[in-house]
């Protein structure tokens, strides 16, 4: 993390590093002096980082949140189980509802949809099909909704207790 603070400080006056005093104190190996003005952005970059670290932290659980809920995929409520909604499954069940419209219109059998657990869904009409993809796709975007809702909450949060509460 002591990488970030130095990227941070960097872009604001040229440093050849930083080290963590281990106090809360931090000690900056700058290249040439920094005038005023870059003084008061590191010093603000400095006391800002507690903050970005926390930030840090709890993107990465939300972004493990999202890896555990593309593992896991949409649960059916069938006995077959789950669809996956990976952007590759989300584009492979797309392109085979849209399949299957064209299938109906021609009057053969509905193509069937693969669960995660390696079972078929088998649909006797094309209804019954665009039934579960209306709710595969509300509970998809759902779920894609409330991570980027964290997301957004994490990046406007302005208190490491704001960050904690997500």
């Amino acid at each position: 993390m002591l990488s970030k603070l130095h990227e941070k400080i960097n872009l604001i006056v040229p440093i050849q590093g930083v080290a963590d005093n281990g106090n809360g104190t931090y000690r900056i190996d700058y290249i040439s002096e920094p005038n005023e003005e870059q003084i008061v952005l590191v010093n603000n970059a400095i006391s800002n980082f507690p903050l970005d670290i926390a930030k840090d932290e709890k993107l990465k659980q939300i972004d493990l949140e999202w890896i555990n809920l593309e593992k896991t995929g949409w649960d059916t409520g069938l006995p077959q189980g789950h669809l996956g909604i990976t952007p590759n499954d989300v584009a492979l069940i797309s392109g085979a509802f849209a399949l299957a419209k064209e299938a109906a219109n021609l009057g053969l059998p509905i193509p069937s949809l693969v669960t995660i657990e390696n079972n078929e869904l088998s649909f006797n009409t094309i209804n019954e099909m665009l039934q579960l993809m209306l709710l595969y796709g509300q509970a998809r975007s759902q779920m894609s909704t409330q991570i980027a809702s964290k997301r957004k909450a994490v990046e406007n949060a302005l208190t490491i207790e704001e960050v904690e509460a997500i």
